[in-house]
């Protein structure tokens, strides 16, 4: 009887613990795409709004030193200045570069790029982990090249999708913002 209810004990206490799990791996995915179901009811013109003020917001940080975990205002790091422009538009996005990357809708490599949409770049060549995201700026739709704004080891900066080291690493593109 003894083993029996000892047994039990165990099968409940297993029990719970892999309910916690699960809630804390499901609040975890819930969070990272808590900013595109924040704004999914927005309308099209307070998406567009939204979208000049993350340039605009990220843009004048251009000139900023950079810093491991900077979050603004005058020092970032990449993902600190991502999290600090989409902030200023009232979106709360994750403060690293890989639940960035999971954050929003992922876009195909044919899908124009917007204002404010996030882009992905690996750390190496060929693989395909975030390392450092950056925020378009303005897109070409007929080269399909993009600029961006970014906190590189130099500071907050302007780059082009076609500089060597960063069409190398690119990885995909999110979209926040859903219109």
């Amino acid at each position: 009887m003894k083993r029996l209810a000892a047994a039990i004990l165990c099968i409940c206490v297993l029990l719970l613990a892999s309910g916690c799990a699960a809630t804390r791996s499901s609040s975890r995915a819930e969070e990272g795409n808590g900013a595109a179901k924040e704004i999914a009811h927005w309308s099209r013109s307070r998406c567009q709004k939204a979208r000049k003020t993350i340039v605009r917001k990220a843009r004048s940080r251009i000139g900023c030193r950079y810093r491991s975990a900077g979050r603004g205002p005058r020092v970032f790091d990449c993902s600190g200045l991502a999290y600090y422009a989409y902030s200023a538009a009232g979106i709360n996005i994750p403060t690293n570069s890989t639940q960035q990357f999971i954050s929003g809708r992922r876009l195909d490599s044919e899908q124009a790029l917007k204002q404010g949409d996030l882009v992905f770049f690996s750390r190496s060549k060929g693989s395909l982990t975030p390392g450092h995201v950056g925020i378009v700026v303005s897109y070409d739709r007929i080269s399909h090249n993009f600029t961006f704004v970014h906190a590189a080891n130099s500071g907050v900066e302007l780059q082009h999708s076609t500089a060597r080291y960063y069409s190398e690493r690119y990885i995909g593109a999110v979209r926040i913002i859903p219109k």
